[in-house]
């Protein structure tokens, strides 16, 4: 199970840090929310355009993300962290997809007790794309593992649960077959590690292969 160091032992900043807590367990879903609608929302203008593609079949690809952490944790704060993503899946015709994504958060580094922890997610995304223009947005969902390592003064603990995948995000043409991806999404832990909820932002490109 991962933890941090026993709370009796900083009993005395119990409030605070629990307080803290509290507000960013609450805004943090909310902020994601709002960019995320919003996103949704800009990328509805585009929807008059017509744009024929190559986007079908095989993809892979991968890029860059900013984790944000929403935990629920007492007595340490942690700053947010980039990391890095890679996925590859196939595309059916013009409105689904699935793939396969491996998702590093990058180091979440904590202001006491030399507390860091990084999280790993693997898992199966399903995307729906509902417009058909030359800037496709998709929504997303998904399920998979989450591994948890933390690294702590008094040693370091390691535990993996299962994690559902919540979010959505854009593809927009470079080349025929290649596309830039902006995409956000809202990682939930189960069990053991359903304290460290968090949400990323981020970029990258894919490439596809091209299918029937």
């Amino acid at each position: 199970m991962v933890g941090l160091p026993n709370a009796d032992e900083r009993a005395v900043e119990a409030d605070r840090l629990t307080s803290s807590s509290s507000y960013r367990r609450g805004f943090g879903p909310l902020r994601f929310v709002s960019i995320l609608i919003f996103f949704m929302l800009f990328s509805g203008g585009a929807a008059a355009a017509d744009h024929h593609s190559e986007a079908r079949g095989f993809f892979a690809g991968g890029g860059w993300n900013g984790s944000f952490e929403n935990f629920d944790t007492d007595f340490v704060d942690f700053d947010d962290a980039v990391g890095l993503s890679a996925r590859g899946g196939y595309r059916f015709g013009k409105w689904i997809a699935t793939e396969f994504q491996y998702e590093w958060s990058g180091t979440f580094d904590g202001d006491r007790f030399g507390s860091e922890i990084d999280l790993y997610y693997f898992g199966v995304n399903a995307k729906l794309y509902p417009l058909q223009t030359w800037f496709q947005p998709y929504a997303l969902v998904g399920v998979g593992a989450l591994y948890g390592y933390l690294d702590t003064n008094s040693g370091d603990e390691d535990d993996t649960d299962l994690a559902f995948r919540f979010g959505g995000g854009a593809e927009i043409p470079i080349l025929s077959r290649l596309r830039l991806t902006i995409n956000g999404a809202y990682i939930q832990p189960m069990g053991d590690l359903d304290d460290f909820e968090y949400f990323t932002l981020g970029a990258g490109v894919i490439w596809y292969f091209g299918g029937p």
